[in-house]
């Protein structure tokens, strides 16, 4: 009987109404506390959000993503959304922070060659495809990027691989950006033939993600064909399979050929939402290489 009046009481405990709710004089608490800890990381030159490597998108976002974003990259096949991922990418391994690539797309080499091609311009795709390469050139930028920490990992296929990973990286202190690419090549189960609840799902939990690990994770999604065939940017609405992932993001950006550029190297990223900084629906204008790849 004292065993189980025991047991009642711990099942009180759990079930207190009060779990999990915090007074608001204790989360002024633990903000003021926060602040101090901005300041003296500021002080002492510490980079305190991580930079995406443009410099319009950095002041949007008051210094770069935060801690907990959930960002969105979306775009059209073929318009450049990996090579701004790898540019954000470098920005962040530049300052010092962890970056964590996650590419379903394609292998670490090909990644490995992207990054090459963004650091050299003399490094040519097509001469390297043929194997002639100017070999200096490589060894110089590849003693760039060999010092830099960026971690790729091209086998995780599933949400609970991938999310397993981060966290172990996160804990391990290896991981201060995860970068995905991209949503619809993750394997999910579809539970009822619900396609777009399953990603809704699937988007909530990355968003937890980056809360319990305390980093920004950027989420590459594909656009549907509306936009382009309506000649128009690209808009919320116009993000695929589901409305769930506007919902979850933080920072929703999208981008699009410029259409008065004939030569087709213009991009334009559209900041359609951006919950922690400036309005959105702003333009920030990115000029391509011939290979795109930065």
């Amino acid at each position: 009987i004292n065993n189980a009046s025991g047991m009642v009481d711990d099942l009180r405990k759990d079930a207190d109404a009060d779990k999990g709710m915090q007074h608001i004089s204790q989360a002024i608490q633990e903000l003021g506390d926060n602040l101090e800890e901005l300041q003296i990381n500021r002080e002492s030159g510490k980079v305190l959000r991580v930079p995406t490597g443009f410099r319009s998108l950095d002041f949007y976002t008051y210094g770069g993503f935060n801690t907990g974003n959930l960002v969105i990259l979306a775009a059209r096949p073929s318009v450049g959304k990996t090579a701004v991922m790898l540019q954000m990418a470098k920005a962040a391994a530049t300052v010092g922070k962890n970056v964590n690539i996650f590419s379903l797309e394609m292998t670490n080499s090909e990644l490995a060659q992207r990054f090459l091609l963004s650091e050299s311009d003399e490094l040519n795709q097509w001469k390297m495809a043929r194997g002639e390469v100017e070999w200096t050139a490589f060894e110089r930028a590849s003693g760039i990027l060999g010092s830099k920490p960026i971690y790729m990992n091209d086998s995780a296929r599933t949400l609970e691989d991938i999310t397993s990973r981060i966290t172990l990286n996160a804990m391990a202190g290896r991981c201060d950006i995860a970068l995905i690419d991209y949503l619809g090549l993750i394997k999910m189960h579809v539970r009822g033939g619900n396609l777009s609840q399953t990603i809704a799902e699937c988007t909530g939990e990355l968003k937890a993600l980056a809360k319990a690990c305390k980093i920004p994770i950027v989420l590459l999604c594909q656009l549907n064909r509306s936009s382009a065939s309506e000649k128009r940017p690209p808009e919320m609405h116009d993000l695929r399979d589901s409305g769930g992932i506007e919902q979850d993001a933080d920072i929703v950006l999208m981008l699009e050929r410029a259409p008065e550029d004939e030569e087709g190297r213009t991009v334009n990223m559209w900041v359609r939402k951006n919950r922690q900084g400036s309005a959105g629906n702003v333009k920030v204008e990115i000029i391509a290489n011939e290979t795109f790849s930065a």
